[in-house]
């Protein structure tokens, strides 16, 4: 079992070349040999440069060992959350896409519709089967369908056009994490 020691920083001094940082802390300990640690150490701490001094009655200093830790960092579930939600705003984008799609094989099925109509009808008004007010009708009928479906693609154009900037807002805010994202180093005494 090892018991952790709380060793916050009591004294610094700077050099040009680096600095001396003293931690100091106090623990009881039972007898008999133990191991004491000290986490949480800057990542930059020089192995060779640590020293450990300890005072006590009937206590001896065995061994001093300098290990590099690694430790989950936050920012990596926020890295998954965010990769998530960009994943659900290129779902979305896509979406917009497909019923765009949908709405110009419509207008494209309207358009050939209207050809072949004009000209069945055409030959219906000239032979007298037809009159008038059956090529308005469906004139009127075209005329609808492809104003409505125009309206559909202006409001799949906006929506699309607001669902991108938010794929590259979350683009953005996962890069910026993933920058941040990386592991927890530490050394450990």
């Amino acid at each position: 079992m090892a018991f952790e020691l709380e060793a916050p920083i009591t004294a610094v001094t700077v050099f040009r070349d680096g600095a001396r940082v003293v931690r100091t802390g106090t623990l009881d300990l039972p007898a008999g040999l133990q191991t004491v640690v000290v986490r949480g150490l800057p990542a930059a701490a020089d192995p060779a440069s640590v020293r450990v001094a300890i005072r006590g009655q009937a206590v001896a200093l065995l061994e001093v060992q300098v290990d590099r830790g690694y430790g989950a960092d936050p920012v990596r579930a926020e890295v998954v959350r965010l990769r998530s939600e960009a994943e659900s705003c290129r779902d979305a984008v896509q979406a917009l896409a497909d019923q765009d799609t949908a709405e110009r094989a419509r207008l494209g099925f309207a358009d050939h519709l209207s050809e072949a109509a004009a000209t069945a009808l055409a030959r219906a008004v000239g032979s007298g089967r037809a009159g008038r007010d059956e090529l308005d009708q469906m004139a009127g009928h075209l005329a609808a369908t492809t104003a409505s479906a125009l309206e559909r693609r202006r409001d799949i154009a906006a929506r699309t056009r607001a669902a991108e900037r938010e794929l590259r807002a979350a683009e953005q805010r996962l890069a910026d994490a993933e920058q941040r994202a990386g592991a927890a180093e530490f050394t450990e005494v």
